[in-house]
């Protein structure tokens, strides 16, 4: 994330082709280089189809507080659409290890999960599987064009704090 002329500026990286089913996987490497993301900072691991069909096709890992300074959670695993009870899960993650976050993506669910290193506790981890039909509303998407994504952006477009 960048401020010139007068503007901020965000990136993302996206991938040419579909993988479909399978394991996604990103390691971050120091993310906190100031010892916590700011509130107002999100980055962005997931997948994504132009297709209205299935949300999306969104499957997501995000890093954020969502503008919320007091937030003490700041990652979150999800299988949209996020606003429907369950399809959600908050925790937190170390502010200043390198982190592998990522999701396998099977016909009826998806595995997420996050790994770290963390002194003097050492190797830690959070996980958490979306299992199709364990709510009303739990569809596991289905593959066809997504593609895996990761950004970095403001959320609301508002500058760091």
């Amino acid at each position: 994330i960048t401020f010139r002329e007068n503007r901020w500026y965000c990136a993302e990286v996206i991938s040419q082709r579909s993988f479909g089913l399978g394991s996604y996987r990103w390691r971050v490497s120091n993310l906190f280089p100031e010892g916590e993301l700011d509130a107002n900072v999100v980055l962005g691991l997931f997948t994504w189809s132009d297709r209205p069909e299935f949300a999306h096709r969104e499957i997501d890992v995000a890093v954020a507080r969502w503008g919320k300074k007091e937030l003490q959670s700041n990652s979150q695993y999800v299988t949209q659409p996020y606003t429907s009870s369950g399809h959600l899960k908050r925790f937190t993650t170390s502010s200043v290890a390198n982190v592998t976050h990522g999701f396998t993506w099977k016909e009826d669910l998806v595995d997420f999960f996050s790994e770290w290193e963390s002194s003097p506790s050492g190797a830690q981890s959070e996980t958490w599987s979306f299992v199709k039909g364990s709510l009303p509303t739990a569809i596991i998407p289905q593959p066809l064009d997504e593609n895996a994504r990761m950004n970095l952006w403001l959320f609301r477009s508002f500058e760091p704090f």
